[in-house]
């Protein structure tokens, strides 16, 4: 019985080696068998990795389309308005041109008027003054015979008969008189309606400049960009567009400022510079210039805008 306990517990090397390797290829299959089902597992992952990643480009860019066409709409809806408004402008212009004309016609015909009632003014105040002269002799030549027929005691009918013609010579002096002071009178008027006339088309011109100013001041606003900023002397050097500015010094007492531009290659320095004047200055390769104009000063910042020609 001890011996057979023995073989049982007895194990062989050769049997025990080719058992081990055995169990050993048994676990390589299983684990060869596993390993296409686990990438089978893992591959969906990936495939759905790319596609969460193409959707997310996809909505990304109809966002853009979107925002472009957002964008193209309010620049078109701007520019119909300012096409509307020059329109506007153009055709105010073009009735004060033509009501300019129209008062410069009156106006003319105005100072022919008065230059025809100076000269009839002229030539009846020389026909009154020689009919005064006639009149003033006659009254005088009358009155010495009067006071001749009065010494020589004369028939009293021929006194009052001279009487009454020296009287009449009076209201002929006295018609002569009225009526060259409602000439003048005629005249100061016609010169005071020319006086407004002339006002008038002053105005009328002044409104006439005003306008082809707005019409300059939009035409020159569509065909440029306009960029705003704020620089303190904290700030150092800031990119506005593509140039560079630097705020230096402020000086509200005197509303002027100090300030570097960097433009390319070049270094501008503004001294003493005023608010709300222009910089004009010219960068490598455009035809038109810059304008940077500060238009509020604080201590030590500064607000103000960069107009740049569109390209």
């Amino acid at each position: 019985m001890k011996m057979t306990g023995q073989l049982n517990d007895f194990e062989d090397p050769l049997f025990s080696t080719v058992k081990k390797r055995h169990k050993v290829e048994t676990v390589t299959d299983k684990q060869a068998v596993e390993k296409p089902e686990e990438r089978g597992r893992k591959a969906p992952v990936w495939i759905w990795f790319v596609a969460v990643l193409v959707l997310m480009g996809a909505a990304a860019l109809v966002y853009y389309m979107v925002e472009a066409n957002s964008r193209i709409e309010k620049l078109n809806s701007s520019l119909t308005a300012s096409q509307q408004q020059i329109t506007s402008v153009t055709d105010e212009l073009r009735q004060s041109q033509n009501k300019i004309g129209t008062l410069e016609q009156g106006l003319s015909e105005s100072q022919a008027q008065v230059g025809v009632q100076k000269r009839q003014l002229g030539a009846q105040a020389n026909q009154y003054k020689s009919l005064y002269s006639e009149l003033k002799s006659g009254q005088e030549r009358q009155s010495e015979e009067l006071a001749a027929v009065g010494q020589q005691k004369a028939d009293r009918t021929e006194v009052n008969d001279l009487k009454s013609e020296t009287g009449e010579i009076k209201k002929q002096v006295s018609q002569a008189n009225s009526n060259i002071s409602d000439l003048r009178d005629v005249t100061a008027r016609n010169s005071g309606d020319i006086e407004s006339t002339k006002t008038a088309v002053a105005s009328v011109r002044e409104a006439t400049d005003a306008n082809a100013k707005q019409i300059s001041d939009v035409k020159y606003t569509l065909s440029r960009d306009v960029y705003n900023f704020e620089l303190t002397e904290k700030t150092g050097i800031m990119k506005v567009f593509n140039v560079s500015l630097r705020l230096k010094d402020v000086d509200l007492s005197k509303s002027r400022y100090d300030m570097e531009i960097f433009a390319g290659d070049k270094r501008l320095k503004k001294d003493n510079q005023l608010v709300n004047e222009p910089i004009y200055f010219y960068v490598q390769g455009l035809q038109k210039p810059y304008e940077l104009t500060v238009t509020k000063l604080d201590k030590k910042h500064v607000i103000g805008y960069l107009s740049v020609p569109k390209s």
